[in-house]
């Protein structure tokens, strides 16, 4: 309750008034020193516009998700070439707050035309050579090991410079996209 009312910007007396409940019994509450009725819970769930069971649902400590080699969720996209692009996400979760993905490039492919969607985006080029097309400005090339942060609002694109090796990225996007 304390983690709700407090992403609420609510304070005690606050949300006393809302629930009609007195300050002094929603910090025993907080405080785990009284078990509150489900009467009391539901006037909690009414006031602060969540459900009974956001109240009542344990938090879990944060899980490790490793995920090995060889591992992932993969995507493959045709490219309208011999082969396609490969995606392999490295993690899906409605909870994350991150998308690591690598991806593969075959020899001249193309990410498609440009996009642009909500968050951030993390580049970070681990095999060969790409050229990152950004909104209006001039194209920028990367090598192994170059990497680029920036802003997906603003329509972007890459592709692979080498007509003979493939590229490979890791990339991470927040929020996620997929």
């Amino acid at each position: 309750m304390r983690r709700i009312r407090q992403d609420k910007e609510l304070s005690l007396s606050q949300l006393s008034e809302m629930a009609s409940i007195s300050a002094a019994q929603l910090s025993k509450l907080e405080n785990d020193k009284v078990e509150p009725s489900v009467a009391t819970l539901r006037k909690l769930a009414d006031a602060l516009g969540v459900s009974l069971a956001a109240l009542v649902a344990e938090e879990a400590p944060p899980r490790l998700n490793p995920v090995l080699a060889g591992e992932g969720y993969t995507f493959r996209r045709s490219t309208g070439g011999r082969e396609p692009i490969v995606e392999v996400f490295l993690h899906m979760s409605r909870e994350a707050r991150m998308q690591p993905e690598i991806i593969t490039f075959p020899p001249g492919a193309e990410s498609g035309r440009a996009l642009s969607h909500d968050g951030e985006e993390f580049f970070f080029v681990l095999e060969g050579r790409v050229r990152f097309f950004y909104g209006h400005q001039p194209p920028v090339d990367l090598s192994e090991g170059d990497f680029i942060y920036f802003d997906n609002t603003v329509p972007h694109r890459y592709e692979n410079l080498d007509g003979r090796k493939r590229a490979r990225l890791l990339v991470c996007c927040s929020p996620p996209v997929f």
